[in-house]
């Protein structure tokens, strides 16, 4: 769960860079929608795992996140109307990168 909180993290001081730099509404929201698309599944697939760990959880709640993070993808056009793709995308590739820099940074702060 430490690492869905990193995300959120990333997720509001983004949003916060974009409210002051241009304050520009559709790129704002679609920054937050795709770190929303990455982070949200990212916390049920942790609260499942966390819940009952097995393989066999572990793989299906996998391809659950996945599939729940692209159809999330696939609604943004109805959901969001004007959408800032640059903005969305980029979200997403820092948002799914906090996978392999938080665990470096989080094991650096406990000096492990």
């Amino acid at each position: 769960m430490a690492i869905v909180a990193c995300q959120a993290i990333l997720a509001l001081l983004g949003g916060g860079i974009l409210w002051g730099v241009g304050q520009d509404s559709a790129a704002i929201i679609s920054w937050f929608y795709g770190a929303a698309a990455i982070a949200l599944p990212a916390a049920g697939f942790a609260a499942l795992v966390v819940r009952q760990p097995s393989l066999g959880v572990l793989v299906l709640g996998e391809l659950g996140k996945l599939l729940v993070s692209v159809v999330l993808l696939a609604l943004a056009p109805w959901m969001l109307g004007e959408v800032a793709w640059s903005m969305l995308l980029l979200a997403i590739v820092l948002t799914v990168n906090v996978y392999w820099v938080a665990p470096i940074w989080l094991a650096r702060r406990r000096n492990v």
